[in-house]
Order: C-alpha cells, then structure tokens, then sequence
C-alpha cells in the first residue's frame, strides 16, 4: 500500500512551522484592510476661527482701554464706572475700585492692541490684552521719596459689551480680580482684635457692676435684677446709683 504524500512535501517541523506563518499572514492581510480603511476616514479637527471684529471694532476697544488708563493714573473710579457696562457685578466693581484707589496711585498704565479670543454672544466678546503698569503703595512705610515703584507686564482677559451705538463697554476682567485686597487680609484680624477687645472690656464692666450692686446696701432687688440686662442695666447702674454715692462719699 503506497502512503499518500503530503501536497507541500513531507511533513516535519520546519513544514509545520511554515504552516503556521502562512496562516497568520493570511490573518493579518485579511484583518488589515478595514484597520487601514478606519485610520484612512479619520479627519482633524478643524481649527476654530477666531471671532470676528473689524478694524473699527478694535479701534474702539483700543479708544475704550485708553479711557480707562487715563482715569486709573487720576484714581477717578467715578469715571471708570461709566466705562462699565449695566450689570450686576457694576456696583461691586465700583467699590473695588475705590478702595484699590485707596491703597494704590497708578503712576502708568498701558494696555495693548486687544486680540480677539472668544465670541460669547452676539453683544460679548472676550478678548486678551497685554498691560504694562507703574504703581505705587501708598501704605508702604517708607518716606514717599524713597518709595520704589512696582513695575509688570501681564496678559489679561477682558469681556467686552457691544453697545446700540457701536461703542463698547467693560463687563468683567481679570485684571480686577486682586484689586482693592492689598490691606484686606489684615483689615479682617485687626477688626476681630477690636472686637474681641471691646468684648472683654464690656465683660469686666458688667462683673463689675453686678458685684457693686450685689453689696450694695441697704440690698436692693431692682439693681440685682438690672443686671441681668447687659449692658444697658450695668450702665444705668454706674450713672445713677454707683457715680452718685461715689461723690457723696467724696464731700463727706
């Protein structure tokens, strides 16, 4: 009986091994083609086009942010409110600015060419700017004339209103948002200390009276009662009875 051959030859081990590599070839070729087909349809995402603002439109931010240096080298926070546009946030940036004003004198303050950034709605639009500024502390220690200016270049966002008339108005920005807090860190624990200080007195005054008013004699019931009203019933406790009886004792 004669053995049938094999059609690649005879089988051994480098024929199986050949075996296998064929096979995983004609796997690979066969997955490859929607893998290369998927990697072929994906597209990058198209870049975002900055939002549109005219020639005129940065014209009249640069005339905006000129106006605004002016009033900030006068510490005139009146005149910086009517660059503000009707808002919420109106007031407290008024208030932010008088104290900032308070603590600071501008002595430069430029801000560059604005450079469109986002359009937030059809009336607002964020925009970056860059600012050079000159300043001064006022409550620094030292003697006026030795006081050194602080001078920085940053990059600020502004979000800017366009107004009926064309015009456009200041919303909000970051170049506000550490204003004003130079003194506000302390301004907290010293009115704590006061109040802490003035708490204590008024305690020392009460014990004080009611241990007056308990020893009084002859006893009286109503300035025991009085009191327990702090701090009006201790103070007419001293006016009308304890600073009285003192100055008899005096002319005695």
């Amino acid at each position: 009986m004669k053995i049938a051959s094999h059609p690649f030859g005879s089988v051994g081990p480098k024929s199986r091994s050949l075996q296998r590599t064929r096979v995983w070839v004609v796997a690979v070729l066969a997955l490859a083609p929607p893998i290369f087909v998927h990697a072929g349809s994906a597209r990058p995402e198209p870049k975002l086009a900055k939002p549109e603002l005219s020639d005129d439109d940065l014209d009249a931010l640069q005339s905006l942010f000129e106006k605004m240096s002016e009033l900030f080298v006068r510490g005139n926070s009146k005149g910086v409110r009517e660059l503000l546009a009707e808002s919420r946030e109106r007031d407290a940036l008024v208030d932010t600015f008088k104290q900032e004003f308070r603590e600071a004198r501008y002595l430069d303050l430029q801000i560059g060419r604005a450079d469109p950034s986002d359009r937030l709605s059809d009336l607002r639009h964020s925009v970056d700017v860059t600012i050079r500024v000159k300043v001064v502390y006022l409550d620094d220690a030292r003697p006026p004339d030795a006081r050194t200016p602080i001078e920085n270049t940053t990059v600020q966002n502004f979000i800017v209103q366009r107004e009926p008339n064309g015009s456009f108005t200041i919303v909000n920005s970051s170049f506000f948002n550490n204003m004003g807090r130079r003194s506000g860190g302390m301004r907290l624990p010293v009115h704590a200390l006061g109040a802490v200080i003035v708490f204590c007195a008024l305690l020392a005054f009460w014990v004080w009276m009611a241990s007056e008013a308990w020893w009084i004699r002859p006893r009286s019931t109503l300035w025991r009662a009085a009191m327990l009203l702090p701090p009006l019933g201790p103070l007419v406790f001293f006016f009308v009875r304890y600073l009285p009886e003192k100055w008899k004792a005096k002319k005695r």
